[in-house]
């Protein structure tokens, strides 16, 4: 450690830095992949129930990177690095607010579903994640030109998601 590395605290930034780079590279690949708001709700399902937990120590990781960063401001940079980047990846269909709490959403769905026995079910988050969209104004997707079709479908997709909302 002491050739590479001057304290453990480096070590760590530098493996938990590559771990939330590693992370994110899978979350921007599966919301950027969405063409559409059910496009991107499967998504946000996906990573909740199995992108994030491809292997058993990505939520030990997660929640020793969150445990660091609240101990310690030099960890803090890469949770909010990592925050920055997730918003920026829903933002793409979402305004900055509802980017905020969906992401919020996904980092508690992830907890919970990862703690929970027995597992929560994907039904249950893509209820929770409808819901929040449900509010919603949609952006245009990034892979589509933005003319009045397309708009047209979206205001049909958020009021889609209104009806599936059981308030």
């Amino acid at each position: 450690m002491t050739y590479h590395f001057t304290d453990m605290d480096e070590l760590l930034l530098q493996a938990l830095t590559r771990y939330a780079d590693r992370i994110y590279d899978r979350y921007a690949a599966r919301v950027g992949a969405a063409q559409s708001i059910d496009d991107l709700v499967e998504a946000i399902v996906d990573l909740v129930h199995r992108e994030l937990v491809k292997s058993p120590d990505d939520l030990v990781l997660s929640l020793e990177l969150y445990t660091l960063a609240a101990r310690k401001p030099e960890f803090r940079r890469i949770t909010h690095q990592w925050m920055r980047n997730s918003r920026s990846a829903l933002e793409k269909f979402v305004d900055a607010d509802i980017a905020f709490d969906l992401d919020a959403l996904i980092e508690g769905l992830f907890i919970h579903t990862s703690l929970d026995t027995p597992a929560r079910p994907r039904s249950s988050t893509e209820r929770a994640i409808r819901r929040l969209l449900a509010q919603a104004s949609v952006r245009p997707t990034p892979h589509d030109p933005v003319d009045g079709k397309r708009q047209g479908k979206q205001r049909h997709e958020r009021d889609q998601l209104r009806q599936h909302d059981p308030q």
